[in-house]
């Protein structure tokens, strides 16, 4: 009886949690899904990041900006064989070069925008009349590349998404690039020159500015405007006077007083001792003469 209830109560218990666990795998299918995702994911951004655009706006404008880059592919794709079919060499490389950096933009925008479930914008056809000179397709895309480069400044400012501001810089480089481009061909085209010249090669790849190409844009140019003679310097030798200064050292000698010696003769008196005789004066009551006593005697007869 009592193992009965208790399976009573494990049916029971399971008859009520199917359901539930329906609605959660209902629930987990949801959170896969993309939009649920994109609308959990906006919450939180929108609680954390109030000033940040919501996402709706980010993805229209990525949009905008992949649809402006697939429109510059199509009517280069377009005009590409115009220029090849006339002989313009350096008209196809420019072209060329060009499609590769849109196409570059094209596909950072579109990972974008599928990454966050949004439909990438479809390229364009364009067609161009057989009567078109490869001249005219160069001045209309340096217009639209002028035109872009402006936009996209202009709509730089105040640009809340960092996306999008990053995206228009990107733009902005690329089509200022393609401008230095399209002009040296223009330059080149109206010296007569339908193949690459050293000086486009020079502007599209900055790497390869080596001597051994600046002596070939030197020898093309030569080719075409010709030697120009430099004018001939006459060297003129002018003797230009020197001014010699003589500088005189003078050498003033001062002559010390030096103590002479004087030899000098003095004269000082010698004594010398002599024997002088004196004539002696008898005094006959004394007995003694001159401190000494004497005896007088009577001279011989």
């Amino acid at each position: 009886m009592k193992l009965h209830a208790l399976a009573l109560c494990l049916l029971g218990a399971v008859a009520c949690a199917g359901p539930a666990l329906a609605n959660d795998k209902h629930h987990d299918r949801d959170r896969v899904s993309n939009s649920y995702a994109v609308e959990e994911r906006m919450y939180f951004i929108g609680n954390l990041y109030p000033d940040l655009p919501p996402l709706d706006e980010v993805a229209s404008k990525v949009s905008m900006i992949v649809a402006s880059q697939e429109q510059e592919v199509a009517e280069l794709t377009a005009y590409r064989p115009v220029a090849q079919t006339a002989g313009f060499e350096n008209i196809v490389t420019v072209y060329d070069a060009m499609i590769t950096d849109h196409d570059r933009l094209v596909d950072y925008g579109s990972q974008w925008l599928v990454h966050y479930g949004y439909s990438v914008p479809a390229r364009p056809t364009v067609t161009v009349a057989v009567s078109t000179a490869p001249t005219e397709t160069l001045d209309h895309v340096i217009a639209m590349h002028q035109d872009a480069f402006n936009s996209c400044l202009e709509k730089r400012h105040g640009e809340r998404s960092s996306t999008v501001r990053g995206m228009l810089l990107w733009q902005a480089a690329t089509a200022n690039r393609h401008i230095s481009w399209l002009r040296v061909t223009d330059h080149d085209i109206d010296l007569g020159r339908k193949t690459v010249s050293g000086r486009l090669r020079a502007a599209m790849n900055t790497d390869l500015t080596t001597d051994r190409l600046v002596a070939e844009i030197t020898t093309e140019d030569q080719a075409i405007f010709g030697v120009i003679q430099q004018p001939q310097v006459i060297e003129q030798v002018v003797e230009v006077p020197v001014t010699v200064e003589k500088i005189v050292t003078v050498e003033r000698i001062v002559e010390k007083p030096v103590d002479r010696i004087v030899e000098r003769v003095v004269e000082k008196p010698v004594y010398v001792d002599r024997i002088v005789e004196k004539p002696v004066y008898i005094n006959r009551g004394a007995s003694r003469v001159a401190g000494r006593r004497s005896t007088y005697r009577r001279p011989a007869k």
